[in-house]
């Protein structure tokens, strides 16, 4: 076969003849190149030898792009790969797949940095919203909490001038979410431990449980780090937990309810004074609904966090309180204009009712408590009290074995309620008609 030396001429006057399909000008100085024309005028250097008995043939490139020596010396590198006994073909598509999966890993991670971490708390937050991240849906405080440390602020203000201010995780779900790496987090404790202690342990609680979901979830998994939250050295800037121990001593239960009287319109002030009476949790008792309560049978069924429900005695004086509310606008009992419909939050007119009284640091949750530790005065049964208050039962004869009665428990907490009201000088009302003292009698 006829071999000519190319030159930058020749190739550029090569043409196909007409009538043929292809035709080759090999080059006496690599004999395994090849310029290759085709009879749409297409052209190309060609690789082509012989492997095992059989004609190898790759196409180099354009000789628009490959100059002549550039094309002999690929030539000469995939003759080499054939007198090894390599196929060059093989090494090629061996070569795309190299450089596409170099490709596919850039694009993921790009693709990975555009997973901003509020996109997944969003759907986190819907998930635990619909069908709860747990055994069942969240609860409105839950809710709540979620949203106020991840809000960017910026709104207007619902009392006062100004704005609101953003929440404590806010920063850090703005950033991709593979960036949530355990310095990022520890660098974060350190800067909002030293002004906000408590509420920075309640906002990386939240971070972790949304951390343990998105490592669950098949759209996130690869980009968590469950280590953020775990290691020791992320830990150990937690801010310190102390245990609340804010109660309502017996002195101040005067002080107290006359305070919490005058202060706030009808419902606040009913609610205050319910709070400390049921020994309820804050959000139980505030999502209250007029279904649930029953003046015939005298009871009250709260939406329980630890059973779903439960019912409680309706005391005599908690239910002249609750007979004085308006019951045809609103299906809750603790109406408000709030977005929820009922009462949410009454801690500033709490506040106002404690500085008045003269009491110190008393939370909401603390008439939680100090519903449990009043009672010990009147020396109530503990199981009588946790069954009240929702509590799980802390021992097997309790778990399995006593089973009290609505009467009962109605009975034991009619007494709490009258040293309370005896003790805090409030007049009781009359209503001893009820089901259980008739049945005492």
């Amino acid at each position: 076969m006829e071999k000519t030396r190319l030159t930058a001429v020749r190739v550029a006057q090569f043409a196909c003849p007409t009538g043929k399909q292809q035709t080759f000008l090999r080059d006496a100085e690599v004999g395994s190149l090849a310029l290759r024309a085709t009879a749409n005028g297409a052209k190309s250097y060609v690789f082509e030898s012989k492997l095992g008995g059989k004609t190898v043939r790759i196409t180099i490139g354009d000789p628009d792009t490959w100059t002549i020596p550039l094309a002999q010396a690929e030539a000469r590198r995939l003759q080499t790969l054939v007198d090894s006994g390599r196929d060059p073909r093989a090494e090629k598509a061996a070569t795309i797949a190299r450089e596409q999966q170099a490709r596919t890993a850039e694009e993921a991670a790009i693709a990975r940095q555009r997973v901003i971490a509020r996109d997944a708390w969003d759907a986190y937050c819907l998930e635990g919203k619909t069908n709860g991240t747990g055994r069942k849906p969240w609860g409105e405080l839950h809710i709540r909490d979620h949203a106020a440390v991840s809000s960017r602020g910026g709104e207007k203000l619902k009392r006062g001038d100004g704005l609101t201010q953003p929440g404590l995780l806010s920063n850090l779900l703005d950033r991709p979410l593979v960036d949530l790496q355990p310095d990022l987090i520890e660098a974060w404790l350190v800067a909002e431990r030293a002004t906000r202690p408590t509420r920075t342990n309640l906002a990386f609680r939240l971070l972790r449980g949304f951390l343990n979901w998105c490592a669950d979830q098949p759209a996130y998994q690869d980009l968590t780090n469950t280590k953020a939250h775990e290691s020791r050295s992320v830990r150990s800037k937690l801010p310190p937990t102390n245990a609340k121990n804010d109660s309502l001593q017996r002195s101040q239960l005067k002080p107290w309810f006359a305070a919490v009287s005058r202060r706030g319109g009808l419902v606040t002030s009913t609610y205050l004074q319910c709070l400390l009476l049921t020994g309820a949790r804050t959000n139980e008792l505030a999502a209250l609904r007029w279904t649930d309560v029953s003046f015939t049978w005298n009871t009250l069924e709260l939406h329980d966090k630890v059973e779903g429900s439960r019912t409680v005695p309706l005391t005599p004086y908690v239910k002249a309180l609750l007979l004085k509310l308006p019951t045809t606008k609103s299906p809750w009992v603790f109406a408000s204009r709030s977005k929820s419909g009922h009462i949410t939050d009454p801690s500033d007119t709490h506040n106002r009712a404690l500085r008045d009284a003269g009491i110190e640091g008393l939370t909401l949750h603390g008439l939680r408590r100090s519903f449990a530790s009043l009672a010990e005065w009147i020396k109530l049964p503990r199981g009588v009290v946790a069954q009240i208050q929702g509590h799980k039962p802390s021992a097997t004869a309790e778990k399995h074995y006593i089973v009290r009665e609505p009467d009962l428990l109605l009975l034991c907490h009619k007494r709490i309620e009258r040293w309370m009201l005896k003790t805090a000088d409030v007049l009781q009302p009359n209503m001893d008609n009820d089901r259980a003292s008739s049945a005492a009698t």
